[in-house]
């Protein structure tokens, strides 16, 4: 391989770890939000239900969940 080819090859694999970071990171945002929504619903269904119990009630969502 030339020098030209091996430049192109190294340009090209360096794309294509850049687009990787970006789809994880990507990635990364997806699951903290999912991790954020499952939390928010889970405190909702806590201030719903005062009279029980919170550790039973949490217990109960995880289930669901």
């Amino acid at each position: 391989m030339s020098e030209v080819e091996l430049y192109e090859d190294f340009v090209s694999s360096d794309k294509k770890g850049k687009n990787e970071m970006l789809l994880s990171s990507f990635n990364f945002i997806f699951v903290v939000l999912i991790v954020v929504k499952i939390i928010s619903s889970i405190g909702r269904v806590l201030k719903s239900h005062p009279h029980e119990n919170s550790f039973v009630k949490f217990a109960w969502c995880v289930k669901l969940n």
